[in-house]
């Protein structure tokens, strides 16, 4: 059937299309490679794609990677026959033999017990994969390409300080966990780098927690966990104090903000933080939040080792994003509205 079967998912396609921070026009006549098709920010990003091309007589060209083509119709539905799909792991990714003009390389592990299940793996698709992409932009001549990475480069931080994108990136190289952050700033550097040698047009959006309707219903994440609580009406446990404190975007709001880093940035391998400012809060606070606008409980069960778990150690990540709003670019979805829709999207699941 598809996600824009779902009328929270195709009103949020209907926001990114309508949304004044997109030029349309530009992408006319261009082709887009798209990794990791069937992940959240990719899905709503390809779908926006697909209505502004149909709105707009943009007549763009639209690839796509994956790896099951089961997702691919659980996520476009019919409209999977309007994308050129390639199916197969990014490692592997060789040649294409059209031509593109916009690369934005989303393809990445992101359970938190992915990074402690398969470490390697998590490392090798984010670098090889980005090598595969970065080499296909320069034999292509890309207008840009985009990379997603990921706030937790900044290691740990533990006050409220804003964290521009020129701090300092120390992240601990002897936790397995961080086979994911330490893999993103290898990948970070090596756009960086093949600007630098090679001339690629590259730019690098660092992104905080995203979520949104269009997420599996049983998605690992704590977001998730939380709205599935509220849908099933069950009391929300926390294994940990949830002390850590950061902030969280829309899914349409990242979507905005990579046509933003297409259109205006700098791309030099330069690098922008993306995030909701103000959405900060704490775990904690996020879950009696959901808990008292959906009429349950949070409960405290802190007696189970949750290492397994692949849980991000306790920390602040307060991102600034001055930087992306001097582009123009500004986060339009709060907190609440954000768990309003993904709660409303989810209750759609289970009917």
């Amino acid at each position: 059937m598809g996600l824009m079967n779902d009328s929270y998912y195709a009103d949020d396609i209907e926001n990114v299309i309508n949304s004044p921070l997109i030029n349309w026009e530009i992408y006319k006549n261009k082709s887009f490679l798209i990794t990791g098709a069937t992940g959240l920010i990719a899905g709503v990003l390809v779908n926006s794609l697909l209505s502004a091309d149909e709105k707009y007589s943009l007549d763009i060209k639209l690839i796509v990677t994956a790896r099951s083509m089961d997702k691919i119709k659980r996520v476009y539905g019919n409209r999977a026959d309007k994308l050129k799909i390639i199916m197969g792991d990014i490692v592997d990714f060789t040649d294409l033999e059209d031509e593109v003009d916009y690369i934005i390389h989303l393809a990445s592990q992101t359970s938190s017990k992915g990074f402690v299940t398969y470490p390697v793996e998590t490392a090798t698709t984010n670098i090889k994969g980005t090598i595969n992409m970065l080499e296909l932009a320069k034999r292509k001549n890309v207008d840009c390409m985009v990379f997603l990475s990921t706030m937790e480069v900044y290691g740990v931080s533990l006050n409220e300080d804003k964290i521009t994108e020129e701090k300092d990136l120390l992240v601990n190289s002897q936790k397995v966990r961080n086979s994911y952050p330490i893999s993103k700033i290898m990948c970070e550097n090596l756009m960086a780098d093949y600007a630098s040698e090679y001339g690629v047009k590259t730019v690098v959006g660092r992104l905080t927690q995203t979520f949104g309707a269009g997420i599996e219903y049983e998605d690992g994440r704590v977001f998730a966990d939380f709205a599935r609580c509220a849908v099933e009406g069950r009391n929300i446990v926390l294994k940990t104090e949830g002390k850590t404190k950061r902030n969280y975007l829309y899914n349409t709001d990242a979507v905005t903000a990579i046509f933003t880093l297409i259109d205006k940035a700098d791309k030099s391998g330069a690098v922008y933080n993306v995030a909701n400012e103000d959405s900060l809060i704490t775990i904690a606070d996020m879950a009696k939040m959901v808990a008292k606008n959906n009429g349950i409980d949070v409960e405290f069960d802190i007696s189970e080792d949750v290492s397994k778990l692949g849980y991000a150690p306790t920390l602040v990540m307060n991102l600034s994003t001055d930087k992306l709003k001097s582009l123009g670019w500004e986060a339009s979805v709060g907190l609440e509205t954000m768990y309003d829709r993904l709660i409303g999207y989810m209750k759609g699941l289970k009917e």
